[in-house]
């Protein structure tokens, strides 16, 4: 738990960091510089809004820094940062908190920014598509491609494209809209990155290159831009259009029309959208339909609803395919500055495509700065020596030179063909399940690339220091934390709970009269098992007739009906017993638990004066005092082991005048 919390800690202090770095020393532990950088990320982290850099301020965050410092340096004297399970728990931190920097701060910032860049533009969009099935061979690919490249030069060339649209497209409803689509914003659905980089990077008017989905082939024209919409919250009143208009029946308009007027002189929305409204599934929520964005309704109702330009306004009766609605603006959600919408678009990134596609353009960016050198004949003997065995779970290891070297990079990392060998034979179920798909030569290709893409990213991890300031700090952060509680654990934690002698001595010289109970009372409690209400009334009259009543002889000879227990309450800690005269012999009410399920009633029997806790009463608060007791001693011992220096004109430059 106290990792965890450390863990959590660190990782909120990462908007601390980006300013230049203050390298002058602060104070030394015998001759050990500290400089103000590390001091001021404390300082600032721990205060806040307070951090007000006043001298008794900067002063005592100064003295516990020391204590700090001192601790884990007493922790590194005492080689704590050599335990093999010191050393497992940092590995394993710094490559989690490495994945975060190498994928997140290269892939998702560029990603993120990206999307909030094109989220404030919506984009008017038609397509024509000549579809392809799941199963389409190579043949029909490349029919469908000739096609709908023979549409894109008749589109060049000047021709309508909604006429064009009507007469070739795959996509039915291309007969009613001629391609029309609507607005769309980023981000584009899952899979169809290729089609949103597209968009955005045309202009107006421009028909785009054919463009592959699951779908098929398809062609793009931007037809305009505008800015984005964002999202609106409203509630609307539904009247549905009958399929056709009975004589004498009423117009849903003409019914809209007259609330309308209603709602113009004082009427109530939400009240007439729960009495009216058609839509069952907002009508009893008084109409509220709650936050959308663009392309969710009619454009009609889109167009109606963004029109409102204040919140609580409504909107003139609105014709959809639904019916006629009365619109209410609640409020409107615009697209905001990148710092409020970066979470959002960041937890939608990471389930897209597009993070694994610029995961691979990452390692791609970083073979190209690494020095790797690969050795293409070595491969290809490897490929040659292999046979129909590689896809079973023993496969015959080929007659090759196990120290020719694979690739290399420049920090050298390398990779032999035994090492290689050894890889594939570790990675048996991943070999195997290739078979349906690979031949020999692309299953080793793919499992050299995984192969080679770890040790791509483990090269960049191992410049992450030297890369990132604030992954060095935090690094060392977490490492000093482990340190401290390894250290503290030893001096202070486990001796206060252990040292029953040292424990002892302490509260009867330091506690004895420190801890106090306030007046108390001694009950029995009884609670209800098994017993049926009616049993559980004749025992509470019983001992109402008779308190010192025997109810397990009564009511417990063949199984438990009732559970008796003793309780001490001091005052003012049970609302029960609070409730009770103080006395001896004094019988509760007949109660109940708050569900109402469990029936129960309590007794005094005694009553006890305020009087001072016993070592075993006050257990708990007396680790506490004594842990902070052998802290001080040990923080005491430490100034005196280690030589502390202040620089005191630096000192002086961080307090502000």
């Amino acid at each position: 738990m106290k990792r965890l919390m450390l863990l959590c800690l660190i990782l909120t202090q990462l908007s601390l960091f980006g300013q230049k770095a203050d390298d002058r020393v602060l104070f030394t532990i015998s001759g050990k510089p500290i400089k103000v950088s590390e001091f001021m990320y404390i300082y600032s982290k721990n205060n806040g809004a307070k951090a007000d850099f006043t001298k008794a301020s900067v002063e005592e965050n100064l003295r516990l820094y020391k204590n700090f410092k001192l601790k884990v340096q007493y922790a590194r004297d005492l080689k704590l940062d050599t335990i093999p399970s010191t050393k497992t728990e940092l590995a394993g931190y710094r490559k989690q908190l490495a994945d975060s920097y190498l994928i997140d701060r290269e892939v998702t910032d560029k990603l993120v920014k990206e999307a909030f860049d094109r989220s404030k533009t919506d984009s008017h969009l038609a397509h024509i598509l000549k579809s392809l099935n799941d199963g389409a061979t190579p043949e029909d690919t490349l029919k469908q491609y000739l096609a709908i490249m023979d549409i894109r030069k008749r589109l060049m060339s000047g021709e309508d494209f909604a006429r064009v649209a009507r007469e070739a497209s795959d996509d039915k409803s291309a007969a009613d809209n001629g391609g029309d689509l609507g607005y769309f914003t980023a981000i584009f659905p899952n899979g169809y990155y290729n089609i949103e980089n597209a968009v955005y990077s045309s202009k107006p008017g421009q028909i785009t290159l054919p463009i592959r989905t699951n779908l098929g082939y398809h062609l793009f024209k931007l037809i305009d831009s505008r800015p984005a919409r964002g999202e609106m919250e409203v509630a609307h009143i539904l009247f549905r259009k009958p399929k056709e208009l009975q004589k004498g029946g009423t117009d849903p308009k003409a019914i809209l029309d007259s609330l309308y007027m209603v709602l113009q002189k004082g009427g109530n929305f939400e009240d007439l959208a729960g009495k009216f409204s058609e839509d069952k599934g907002s009508a009893d929520k008084a109409g509220y339909i709650g936050f959308f964005g663009i392309n969710r309704f009619d454009k009609s109702f889109e167009d109606a609803a963004f029109a409102l330009t204040k919140d609580g306004e409504i909107s003139k009766p609105v014709e959809t395919t639904a019916g006629w609605h009365l619109i209410k603006r609640i409020s409107a959600r615009p697209i905001t500055d990148y710092e409020s919408s970066k979470k959002r678009l960041e937890a939608r990134i990471k389930k897209d495509g597009r993070y694994e596609q610029s995961r691979k353009a990452l390692v791609e960016k970083i073979k190209k700065q690494c020095g790797l050198v690969e050795n293409k004949e070595a491969m290809a003997t490897l490929v040659k020596g292999l046979d129909e065995t590689y896809f079973n779970n023993e496969f015959k290891m080929p007659d090759v030179k196990t120290d020719a070297v694979l690739y290399t990079l420049d920090n050298g990392i390398k990779l032999t063909t035994g090492q290689f060998l050894d890889f594939l034979k570790a990675n048996t179920r991943k070999r195997m399940s290739m078979k349906q798909t690979n031949d020999i030569a692309s299953a080793v290709d793919r499992m050299y690339e995984d192969n080679l893409n770890t040790a791509i990213l483990k090269y960049e991890e191992g410049k992450l220091e030297q890369k990132y300031p604030e992954f060095k700090s935090l690094m060392r952060e977490y490492e000093e934390g482990t340190l401290l509680f390894a250290a503290s654990e030893r001096m202070v934690w486990k001796k206060a709970s252990e040292d029953s002698l040292g424990l002892k001595k302490f509260f009867n010289e330091n506690l004895s009269k420190k801890f106090k109970w306030d007046k108390r009372v001694q009950a029995k409690v009884y609670t209800q098992r098994q017993a049926s209400d009616e049993e559980m009334k004749k025992a509470y009259e019983m001992i109402k007739a008779n308190p010192k009543a025997d109810i397990d002889k009564e009511f417990n000879k063949e199984r438990k009906l009732i559970v008796l227990e003793a309780r001490v309450f001091e005052i003012g800690k049970n609302v029960d017993a609070d409730k009770m005269l103080w006395k001896e012999g004094e019988l509760s009410d007949y109660l109940r638990d708050e569900k109402g399920r469990v029936a129960y009633f309590l007794i005094i029997e005694k009553v006890l004066e305020p009087g001072f806790k016993t070592l075993e009463e006050a257990r708990g608060y007396a680790v506490a005092d004594y842990g902070d007791y052998l802290e001080k001693q040990w923080v005491d011992s430490l100034n005196a082991k280690y030589q502390v220096k202040v620089d005191q004109k630096v000192f002086d430059s961080l307090l502000k005048k």
